[in-house]
């Protein structure tokens, strides 16, 4: 499972970009680019990814599988 592969996924899914999440998140775009660059990411990061993205953690973490 590779879940920074999973954000790029959801985010061309969603049609936003870094910046878009680094916005909604509250948090830089250089963050975001590191989140998606690793292979784990802690859980209370991927619950906030997916709420900044309108999704559920499961459908997340599906696809990095």
């Amino acid at each position: 499972m590779h879940l920074g592969n999973a954000v790029k996924i959801a985010l061309v899914m969603k049609g936003m970009k870094q910046k878009d999440l680094a916005e909604t998140m509250g948090v830089t775009t250089v963050y975001v680019s590191r989140l998606c660059c690793q292979e784990s990411i802690g859980m209370n990061t991927v619950k906030s990814i997916a709420d900044a993205l309108s999704m559920k953690v499961s459908e997340l973490i599906k696809l990095g599988e």
